[in-house]
């Protein structure tokens, strides 16, 4: 189990084995509801010497709703991404820094900038100047929670304009990435 800030976690695998220690008056031909879903952000702090980019997890947490006060919520998966702020240092050279995954983004970027046919195509088109990205290395959903579109959910809350503030600036992320 896992306790960050006085909330506790339990992965879904383990949830499941020990569902008694949890919902103890839950019977077999009861559904057991799973509600509440949210995200909760660690820094994996993976390269402390490129404060231009920095590496987060997103974990996807839900609740029970048979669950009492206290109990743990339970982590059925998570988004690993990049938060990188741009102008500071190549792209290619940072992303080197951190995984073979992240590397696979390095075309997109002219030096530490996006590359201009990237910046000038689609929706980014009409955006002002491009200032922080978001890259997403991999989304993971447990197989037993497929199905409810948590991933892509996930991958929207992460991008939200409060990443931003996860990568220590003050701008709006105008990017995604995906790799997956």
């Amino acid at each position: 189990m896992r306790h960050n800030c006085g909330v506790e976690a339990v992965e879904l695998c383990d949830f499941i084995r020990d569902l008694g220690d949890y919902v103890p008056e839950l019977n077999a031909a009861e559904t057991l509801e799973f509600v509440a879903p949210r995200m909760h952000y660690v820094s994996l702090d993976s390269n402390a010497f490129l404060p231009c980019c920095l590496d987060w997890r997103a974990e996807i947490r839900l609740g029970v709703m048979e669950s009492h006060v206290g109990d743990p919520d339970v982590v059925v998966g998570h988004v690993d991404f990049l938060v990188l702020q741009l102008g500071h240092e190549p792209a290619d050279l940072v992303l080197a820094e951190f995984s073979e995954e992240a590397r696979r983004f390095a075309d997109l970027f002219d030096g530490s900038w996006l590359a201009s046919d990237v910046e000038e195509e689609g929706c980014f088109a009409a955006a002002a100047s491009i200032d922080v990205v978001m890259i997403v290395l991999d989304v993971v959903v447990d197989e037993s929670a497929r199905g409810h579109q948590l991933g892509a959910w996930a991958v929207s809350e992460a991008g939200r304009d409060d990443v931003a503030h996860l990568g220590g600036v003050g701008g709006d992320v105008s990017a995604l990435g995906c790799g997956v």
